[in-house]
């Protein structure tokens, strides 16, 4: 899934230890442990989201708060790296939320973000028969316009802001981040469909032929 590309892009620029990790949008801390299961030491790590879990682990650390507002929860605080997993699409203010985690993010340290990709292949083919893409919703209740064999979704996923791979590379470079890697994957069959399904299998096959194609894109990027 996702967090297995989060997780090779960690090791690669970071290394298996990190002092200070924040999650944002990270409900029940599970993708921070299961991060520190797969080697990942990391000495002070946070996962922040809007509502507190009821039952909460002694790992990771568990704060309350929006993503618009890391500067005045965490002071003076900084982090090695800052993960947006599935978080930015959102999102009704990004700029604001970048400006956040930019505020937050050590000089030379990460932000590792994972989004939708409105430009993939499927997403084309999707729309060359008049279907909604993927990623794109237009109503906060229920899914409307996609095949219905590949809508399991009992209601809305609550899509705001949809990136392209061109656009998400802008936005960050505008807002001071050096890009230091950046591709799609395929999606997983819980994310939309089954694992058997030509969808999965198409996306697949597709991001594989090009990093612009698929479905998911991951950014990792470099404070400046």
């Amino acid at each position: 899934g996702i967090l297995y590309y989060i997780m090779r892009e960690i090791k690669r620029f970071l290394g298996n230890n990190i002092n200070s990790v924040l999650n944002a949008g990270g409900d029940l801390g599970i993708d921070l442990i299961l991060l520190r299961e797969n080697g990942i030491n990391m000495e002070n790590a946070y996962s922040l989201d809007l509502f507190l879990p009821q039952y909460q682990n002694d790992f990771p650390k568990y704060v309350k708060g929006s993503i618009y507002n890391l500067t005045e929860i965490f002071k003076e605080q900084k982090f090695d790296l800052v993960i947006l997993k599935e978080v930015l699409e959102h999102l009704f203010d990004p700029d604001r939320a970048i400006e956040e985690l930019k505020s937050i993010t050590k000089s030379g340290g990460y932000i590792i973000i994972t989004t939708p990709n409105l430009s993939s292949i499927i997403n084309r083919i999707l729309l060359l028969f008049g279907y909604l893409p993927m990623s794109y919703e237009v109503s906060t209740r229920r899914v409307f316009g996609k095949p219905k064999r590949y809508n399991y979704r009992e209601g809305a996923a609550g899509h705001i802001r949809i990136f392209t791979f061109k656009a998400i590379r802008e936005f960050l470079e505008f807002y001071g981040f050096e890009i230091k890697n950046i591709y799609t994957f395929g999606i997983s069959s819980s994310d939309v469909v089954s694992e058997k399904s030509a969808i999965i299998k198409m996306d697949r096959f597709f991001s594989k032929i090009n990093k612009k194609w698929g479905s998911s894109m991951i950014i990792v990027a470099k404070k400046i």
